[in-house]
């Protein structure tokens, strides 16, 4: 059951598609940097940009055991 006030959601034109998905990828980016922290963990840009790419392979990671997980959950509660 929906609230009173819910509305469905409405177009988007172009310009507002790009913003959203613009958005959606800096919160990642926010997010592999929580977990990164504040301060540079080398120096030189190669070994940052690799600390970086390292740290989002480890959210990718993370990412599919929770759809692994979630997905054999589902399977297994089905038997």
């Amino acid at each position: 059951m929906r609230p009173e006030y819910w509305h469905p959601p409405r177009e988007l034109n172009a310009s507002e598609e790009k913003i959203v998905k613009r958005i959606k990828r800096a919160k990642l980016f926010t997010f592999i940097g929580r977990w990164q922290g504040k301060q540079a963990r080398y120096v030189g840009c190669r070994k940052n940009l690799f600390d970086l790419r390292r740290t989002a392979v480890v959210y990718n990671l993370h990412v599919l055991a929770t759809i692994f997980t979630s997905s054999t959950d589902a399977t297994t509660a089905s038997l």
